[in-house]
C-alpha cells in the first residue's frame, strides 16, 4: 500500500493542479514518500493515513515548483480531520533539472527529502485522538456508534421500520451526487466522494462509502440527513 498512487485512476487529481507524472517518476515519488514518512515520522500508509487529495489550504501558488531544487507541495492527511502541508523535494547531484514527467533519468543522481514534517504531532493524531471525536453531533434521533474510521467505511443503519429502507438508500445516493456536483462546479474545492453502494440487510441497510477527498464533513452531513427517518442506530465501521 502507498500513500498516494499517481497513475491510473488518481492521475487526474494531480493533472488538475499542473502535475503530470511519468510512470518512472511516479514510482520514484511514491516509493520515497513512503520510505521517508516511515523513517522520519513512523507513519505507514493506511485508510487513516495518506496524502491529501486536495491542494494545501494555505498554498497561494502552484503545487509544483521546478528548478535546481524542485518541490511538490502536498499535505499529509490523518483521519478523521487532520491535514498538514508538507513539501516533497528533490535535486540532482549533476545539476540536471528532473521534471515529474521525465521518463529517462538516473535515480542514483537524485536525492530527495520532505520538508515540514511534525512527527510528534502526527503521533498524537494517529494514536491518541478519540475515534468518535468528529461525529459528536447534537440532537440525533438515533444511537450513533463509531467502531472504525477510514477513507472507505460502512454505515450499518438499523431501522425501526424497513418500509422506508429503499427511500433512505435513494436519499443517500442523492446526497453523494449533489455534493460531488456542487464541488465539481467549484473545481473540486470541497473534494469529491469516490463511490458508494447501498443494500438491504435483515435489520436495515448497509451503506458502504469511499469518502475520497470529501472528508469527514460529508459523513456528518448524511448522518444529520438520516435524522429524518425512522432509524434505531447507525454503526460506523471499516
Amino acid at each position: 500500500m502507498r500513500f498516494f498512487y499517481c497513475t491510473d485512476e488518481m492521475r487526474s487529481f494531480w493533472n488538475e493542479y499542473g502535475i503530470y507524472f511519468s510512470k518512472k517518476f511516479c514510482e520514484y515519488f511514491s516509493n520515497n514518500v513512503k520510505e521517508i514518512l516511515y523513517r522520519e515520522a513512523g507513519l505507514k500508509p493506511s485508510t487513516k493515513v495518506s496524502l491529501s487529495t486536495f491542494k494545501p489550504y494555505d498554498l497561494a501558488g502552484p503545487m509544483y515548483e521546478q528548478g535546481p531544487i524542485s518541490k511538490i507541495h502536498t499535505a499529509l492527511s490523518i483521519l478523521p480531520e487532520f491535514t498538514d502541508p508538507i513539501d516533497f523535494c528533490w535535486k540532482s547531484r549533476s545539476g540536471k533539472i528532473i521534471r515529474t514527467d521525465d521518463e529517462d533519468f538516473d535515480e542514483g543522481d537524485l536525492e530527495c527529502w520532505i520538508e515540514g514534517l511534525k512527527p510528534s504531532l502526527y503521533w498524537e493524531e494517529v494514536h491518541e485522538a478519540a475515534i468518535d471525536h468528529p461525529f459528536k453531533i447534537k440532537n440525533l434521533s438515533y444511537r450513533l456508534i463509531v467502531n472504525g474510521v477510514g477513507t472507505p467505511m460502512t454505515l450499518h443503519i438499523e431501522l425501526t421500520d424497513t418500509v422506508a429502507a429503499q427511500e433512505i438508500i435513494d436519499t443517500l445516493y442523492g446526497e453523494v451526487e449533489s455534493y460531488n456536483r456542487k464541488s465539481e462546479e467549484k473545481r473540486r474545492a470541497n473534494g469529491v466522494v469516490h463511490n458508494c453502494n447501498g443494500g438491504l440487510v435483515p435489520t436495515g441497510i448497509e451503506f458502504t462509502i469511499d469518502i475520497g477527498s470529501a472528508g469527514i464533513s460529508f459523513v456528518k452531513t448524511i448522518l444529520k440527513k438520516l435524522n429524518e427517518y425512522p432509524i434505531t442506530s447507525v454503526t460506523i465501521d471499516l
